[in-house]
């Protein structure tokens, strides 16, 4: 079916013939035009451009590449040498849709094995066959077909590539209509328009008058005078006759037209119908075509009220047509045909010539219709050569390496490539590079030297510590005689001296590399002469040594000394006990051993270097002191430290021990003690006779124990020197170790004498010497015990005495209890015969008797006796002064008190009074009582006075005197009281701006009492907040404190709800009335935005929006005037959305919400309609009018206009990704973070790789292609979700948006595994591919669109792992922030494409401001 309105439709259905969905080539002669055809199929555009060459048949090729994104559809690149040829886009306006309904595409006269050849393919088109010709495409020329999944718009296509496919294509036939051509003037083709009545064109068509204007304006090609106007298609033909044989290459050029019916739609019900008409310049060089789209022009006809009227839709469109048949017919066009490749000409060892000669091989640019093809032969002709012969000589005329020979003509230069033999470097200047041929043959002798190489071989063997080591370290110089030279040619001998070779001075046991010294590397220099390349020192090799063998060394401790034995650990003499003892070899007391770095370090024996052994087991020097023989050996650690000293861990050393090197000895023998009585001791007469415990009672008689140390006689014979005396310890005397020297124990008082019974007590002291001293073994046999210390009967002296003492006793006795004794007797003690003085005195409380005296003197005789002393009692007087043990101070004073208290109202005062009376008694110091008492004194009370209290009165203003008190009086308890006054004061309010009292509130209350402050503000006035007013005040005996208050004038709000006028009185001063300013319309507001919709019938519908705002006033109650107003609400105009009509779309599809202030003011919004295009549905059938359904891939599935796959909508992409690099240098952020996470990308950097991987995604429907930078894939993030980071992408979105001034930006924020990238721009696929797409359509000179229609979408990604994203999260209202945020977007884009000159400009100005930053 038809549409009512589509008449283009109509004219098409009812022709006989489908002329205008056929392919036309009209030709004449050798000039052909080529027609295509754009049939608009159910919304599928398809291209059809014919490729032309020698032959006039045609094959058309249909194109199995169509994208599925419902945008761009690219033809791919065929792999060639010319890496200029590019490809041909078509730009896809989604907007647009077809208007036809059917279009019946009928395929005759072809074989089904011909469709069966076909792959089946997302874009398989059937072009048709024109009815009226019978004729058939068979031809290998390609015809190309480009479907689109949506219309296009008006475009032109420039600089195309048409590329002979057909090897390479699935291809299918169309019938060519074959036209004839005429060439003429702009002053014939106006003629030619007069005579045909041209003028029609601009007034409205009947379909039979259509018909007629497209078959009269192809007359314009039908002259049958024409063929002889036209030229021959433009050949170059170069044939090279080639020793090998002929090659032939050609080149051809023509030109052609392009006819395409662009697009119809309709506007307003008519039917708009839009054509394309282009001139094409076809170059063939060697069988490859390039095709450029020179001329070109856009004509619109159009229905006439909705009838089959068709006219040009304006002037311009019948100009247009016009002006391109005036350039079609008369064509000023220039072709050029490229340079032959001089590398198909050149043969080696000849030189050709070019017939005619004056032919151009080069670029040869020339008017097609005008020119003449040309043939041009190239002849060769084999030149004579002679040779010279390279050849390498060293300085002892010995050939080297392989002669390098140079042939050429005489005479002609020629280059040369010579190589240095490995080895060898020239003797001087520099390797020749070209040659100019002699006439004879010739050898040329280069002079080289060799590269010598060194390496040192040899072998010497000295010992640790030896002469010739020392030596070694002494003279720092190695001896060269055991080490050689050895070369890589055998010319060159050297024999070394001293101060060629060194090691590396390492004077430890070892095996060392010797290596060459610059001295050594300069003698050898110095004898072979300048005949050698001479290596660095280096590159010199060594495989010669120095082995240092171990030295050996013996240790042994030798020597010894005595002592007697003193029971000390002490040595005989501290300073040479040690440095007397022998170690091997070297002096006594210490041994040497040879550092590594050749100093000579002597080991000093010190006491903690020698351990003593006793009977094979070690004992601690302290241990060492008992009599024996003790045998000295060296420590681990001393014979450790003198191999330390070796600088090697001992190691340099073979170290040795002597046989017993532990023989040295240390012996100490017994010594001879001293045994001495002395002391004296005493007992009291007993009658019996003195005792051995008396005698050693308390240990005053003892025997002390000694023995003497002496200095070892210099000289045999002389005396020893006594140096000190060991006190041993000392002896209890026995029974019979002593004798009295009266002859017997001794029983009355007197003084004896006691000495030693040397014969008794010698094995007594020999046995406590043992205990004292211990014992040892004997020096001369250890199997013997020995003492350490003996004595003898001659080693004894000395003597002690005893005394026995007699007493006299004195004893008091009391003669007043029946004389019974007083105290503890006084016992006086002395010597028989002796007197001494006593000091006696009286027992306290007690007199001597009358007659009775103390005596002084006390008379002793041998036994003991005693004397009596009487005594009375004694007595005194005692008061409250001097109370006696046993009374208190109240058995002789009495306080009687009379109270008298004053009940302040601060406290208590106790005004209470005291009298004392006293007495006296006799007190017996004996028995501690009083035996009488006197009699009591009498006392009395003065008067009292009430204290004064302010602000009180007393209850009584004194208390009467008393007199006569006696111990009889009772106390009155007298008590005064009191009672408050009356006290006043006043609130006071004052105004807080002129410090004035506007009133008063009176306060009264007693005296201390706290009173109540309840402050009330004047009327008209409030209490100012804030102020610190108190909750009470005390009244004081001076009265009330005035209490300050603080008030302002108070005011009252008047909310837009409740105005009011001048008539109503204020709520706390009714003494006066409201201002002017506070009603209705002085605090309410109505905002209003007005939205018209204009429906597409014309009618118009009102969807205002309005809101109320308000606002509130403050009146002043003391004044009575308005002080100040609140600011305005604000409000909100929610989004409106314009109503939806189907088949229109709005002129706004929204009004956008915004905020209401009180000055807001909005531009009436008018919406309108716009009609939309509709869709057909294209059925396809055979030449028999029968429905064609496709099988195979080739039969796209329904499809949406827009493009869109629906099915695929709710289908997830199962497609595995391929990602792919277009630019290494400028993705090279993104290959880094692929190779971090071992992901692999393929690089496709051609320019034919774009359409390349178009065609496999076809081919291949389970991978799709996505560049590298594309998106962020998984692999390079840390697992987390979405509303992890919901937090912070919300935040950085309106951040960046903001700072970039840019809502349409997408910001993402992941988790990136490389916390070092702060930022990345991705693009998407299917946007960055159109773009690329619409740049060459630019390049190819397809202008007049705007490339920022076709912007791919950019995504931010911004690293939430990096620190400055953090910081800019975490401060996002710093001043830098924004300057951060523009300076991350650029670092991101500059990784993706190099920035613009303004946005570059701005980067570098961005960074010297952080820069600087950084620097304060």
């Amino acid at each position: 079916m038809l549409s009512k309105n589509n008449n283009y439709g109509r004219l098409m259905r009812s022709k006989s013939k489908q002329d205008h969905f056929s392919l036309r080539k009209l030709s004449v002669g050798v000039v052909s035009v080529v027609i295509g055809t754009t049939l608009y199929l159910g919304g599928v555009n398809s291209s059809v451009l014919a490729d032309t060459n020698s032959s006039d048949n045609v094959t058309a090729e249909t194109n199995s590449e169509a994208p599925t994104d419902g945008k761009t559809a690219v033809l791919p690149k065929v792999a060639s040498d010319n890496d200029n040829n590019e490809a041909v886009a078509v730009k896809v306006n989604s907007n647009q849709e077809v208007n036809n309904e059917t279009a019946k595409v009928k395929n005759a006269n072809q074989k089904q094995e011909d469709t069966d050849k076909v792959e089946n393919s997302s874009t398989n088109e059937n072009v048709a066959e024109n009815s009226s010709d019978s004729k058939k495409a068979t031809s290998n020329s390609d015809v190309r077909v480009i479907k689109n999944d949506v219309t296009t718009d008006k475009k032109e296509v420039k600089n195309s590539e048409m590329v002979d496919n057909s090897k390479d294509m699935n291809t299918t036939t169309a019938e060519i209509h074959s036209l004839g051509v005429k060439v003429v003037g702009a002053q014939a083709l106006e003629e030619s328009k007069a005579e045909t009545g041209d003028s029609s064109l601009s007034t409205g068509m009947t379909e039979d008058e259509m018909e007629k204007l497209f078959n009269s304006k192809n007359d314009y090609f039908n002259y049958s005078n024409v063929a002889e106007k036209l030229p021959h298609k433009i050949t170059r033909t170069i044939i090279i006759h080639k020793p090998s044989g002929d090659v032939t290459v050609k080149q051809s050029a023509e030109v052609n037209s392009l006819f395409n019916i662009d697009e119809s739609q309709i506007t307003g019900g008519t039917t708009i119908y839009t054509y394309q008409f282009g001139i094409v310049t076809t170059v063939e060089n060697n069988s490859k075509l390039t095709s450029q789209l020179v001329y070109q022009k856009n004509i619109s006809l159009k229905s006439i009220d909705n009838s089959n009227n068709v006219a040009f839709a304006s002037e311009a469109d019948k100009e247009a047509y016009n002006k391109f048949m005036e350039f079609a017919q008369n064509p000023d066009i220039k072709v050029t045909l490229p340079a032959i490749d001089q590398s198909q000409l050149e043969v080696s060892g000849y030189s050709y010539t070019v017939s005619p000669a004056n032919s151009n091989l080069g670029d040869w640019t020339f008017d097609s219709l005008n020119a003449n093809s040309v043939e041009i032969e190239v002849n060769y002709k084999k030149v004579a050569t002679n040779t010279v012969t390279y050849k390498f000589e060293d300085p002892f005329g010995n050939q080297v390496g392989t002669p390098v020979s140079v042939s050429g003509e005489d005479g002609s230069n020629q280059s040369v490539n010579l190589t240095l033999p490995d080895g060898y470097q020239l003797a001087s200047g520099s390797l020749p590079t070209s040659v100019t041929i002699p006439d004879s043959d010739k050898t040329i002798s280069i002079p080289v030297k060799h590269q010598l190489t060194i390496n040192l071989s040899g072998e010497s063997t000295i010992d640790y510590a030896s002469y010739d080591w020392q030596n070694l370290f002494n003279t720092k110089e190695l001896p060269a005689s055991a080490y050689t030279p050895q070369f890589n040619d055998a010319n060159a001998r050297v024999q070394l001296s001293n101060g060629d070779v060194t090691y590396n001075e390492n004077r430890n046991v070892g095996t060392y590399t010797v290596s060459l010294t610059e001295k050594g590397l300069n003698d050898i220099k110095e004898h072979l002469g300048d005949n050698f390349i001479y290596p660095d020192l280096k590159d010199v090799t060594s495989d010669a040594h120095l082995i240092i063998n171990k030295g050996h060394k013996e240790i042994d401790l030798m020597g010894g000394d005595t002592k007697v034995f003193d029971n000390t650990s002490t040595l005989p003499d501290q300073g040479t006990f040690y440095s007397g003892l022998g170690l091997g070899d070297d002096d006594q007391g210490k041994i040497s051993i040879y550092n590594s770095d050749g100093t000579l370090k002597t080991i000093q024996l010190t006491p903690n270097d020698v351990e003593f052994w006793l009977s094979g087991k070690k004992v601690t020097k302290d241990q060492a002191k008992s009599v024996g023989t003790y045998d000295l050996r060296l420590t681990d650690a001393f014979i450790q430290k003198v191999k330390d000293a070796d600088g090697n861990n001992g190691n340099n050393y073979e170290w040795t021990y002597g046989p017993e090197y532990e023989t040295a000895q240390y012996k100490i023998y017994q010594a001879t003690g001293k045994a001495k009585l002395s002391g004296d001791n005493s007992k009291l007469y007993d009658g019996k006779a003195v005792t051995t415990a008396e005698v050693n009672k308390d240990g005053k008689i003892t025997i002390d124990l000694t023995l003497p140390v002496y200095k070892q006689a210099d000289e045999p014979g002389d005396e020893p020197q006594l140096l000190r005396t060991v006190d041993l310890g000392k002896y209890t005397l026995q029974d019979g170790d002593y004798t009295w020297a009266n002859g017997t124990a001794p029983t009355k008082g007197g003084i004896y004498t006691i000495n030693l019974n040397k014969d008794k007590i010698l094995a007594h002291l020999q046995d406590r010497l043992v205990d004292l001293a211990g014992r040892g073994t004997d020096p001369d046999d250890s199997t013997k015990p020995l003492s350490n210390v003996t004595i003898t009967a001659d080693d004894m002296d000395g003597q002690a005495t005893f005394t026995i003492n007699t007493t006299v006793t004195y004893q008091f006795v009391d003669d007043d209890n029946n004389g019974s004794a007083v105290g503890k007797p006084v016992v006086a003690t002395g010597l028989n015969g002796k007197s001494q003085l006593v000091h006696l005195t009286v027992p306290e409380g007690y007199a001597l008797v009358a007659g009775q005296t103390l005596p002084a003197t006390a008379n002793f005789g041998d036994t003991n006796s005693t004397v009596d002393i009487h005594l009375k009692h004694a007595t005194k007087t005692v008061d409250k002064n001097n109370v006696p043990d046993g009374y208190t101070k109240d058995d002789f004073a009495k306080e009687i008190k009379r109270s008298i208290t004053a009940k302040e109202p601060t406290g208590d005062v106790d005004l209470s009074q005291t009298t004392e009376l006293t007495r006296t008694g006799t007190y017996d110091e004996v028995t501690k009582k009083v035996v009488s008492y006197d009699n009591w004194t009498t006392g009395s009370f003065d008067e009292v006075t009430a204290p004064a209290v302010a602000g009180y009165t007393p209850s009584q203003a004194s208390v009467a005197a008393v007199t006569g008190v006696t111990t009889d009086y009772v106390d009155p308890r007298v008590v005064i009281t009191y009672v408050p006054n009356d006290q006043t004061g006043k609130i006071s309010y004052i105004d807080v701006n002129t410090n004035t009292e506007v009133g008063t509130t009176p306060l009264t209350g007693k005296t201390n009492s706290e009173v109540t402050i309840n402050p009330s503000a004047p009327t008209g006035w409030k209490i100012v907040d804030g102020q610190s007013i108190p909750k009470t005040e005390k009244a004081t005996p001076t009265g009330i404190a005035t209490v300050t208050v603080k008030v302002e004038h108070n005011t009252t709000t008047v909310q837009p709800t409740d105005p009011k006028t001048p008539s109503d009185k204020l709520p706390d001063n009714p003494d006066k009335t409201y201002p002017d300013g506070v009603g209705e319309k002085d605090l309410n507001k109505t905002i209003v935005r007005k939205i018209t919709v204009v429906k597409p019938d014309g009618t118009k519908e009102s969807h205002d929006q309005s809101v109320k705002l308000t606002r509130t006033a403050t009146v002043d109650e003391v004044t009575g005037e308005v002080t100040k107003y609140s600011n305005w609400t604000t409000s909100q105009f929610n989004e409106y959305d314009a109503p939806v009509v189907p088949g229109y779309t709005p002129s706004q599809a929204k009004v956008d919400g915004v905020k209401v202030t009180a000055d807001s003011s909005f531009t009436p919004v008018e919406i309108t309609y716009t009609p939309n295009a509709q869709k057909t549905t294209v059925t396809y059938i055979d030449k028999d009018g029968n429905p064609i359904t496709n099988t195979g891939d080739a039969a796209a599935s329904d499809n949406t206009a827009d493009g869109s796959d629906t099915s695929a909508d709710s289908e997830k992409d199962e497609r595995k990704v391929i990602y792919y690099v277009t630019d290494k240098v400028q993705q090279g952020q993104y290959i880094k973070l692929f190779k971090e996470q071992n992901m692999q990308a393929v690089i496709l950097d051609h320019n034919i790789d774009t359409s390349f991987i178009t065609q496999l995604e076809q081919r291949n429907e389970k991978y799709k292609f996505m560049r590298i930078d594309a998106d962020v894939t998984e692999s390079l993030k840390d697992e987390t979700s979405a509303e992890d980071l919901k937090a912070e992408t919300d935040a950085l979105t309106e951040v960046f948006k903001k700072a970039l001034n840019n809502d349409k930006l997408t910001v993402k924020v992941e988790k990136l595994k490389n916390e070092n990238i702060s930022s990345i721009i991705t693009l998407s696929e299917e946007g960055r591919r159109m773009q690329d797409m619409m740049k060459m359509y630019a390049m190819n000179g397809m202008g007049g669109m705007d490339m920022n229609m076709f912007a791919a979408d950019q995504t931010l990604t911004l690293n939430a792992n990096n620190e400055l994203v953090k910081y800019i999260f975490e401060h996002k209202d710093s001043e830098n922030v924004p300057m951060f945020c523009e300076q991350l977007y650029d670092l991101a884009v500059l990784s993706n494409h190099p920035l613009s000159v303004d946005e570059m400009t701005k980067f570098v100005e961005r960074s010297n401001k952080i820069m600087m930053l950084l620097a304060k």
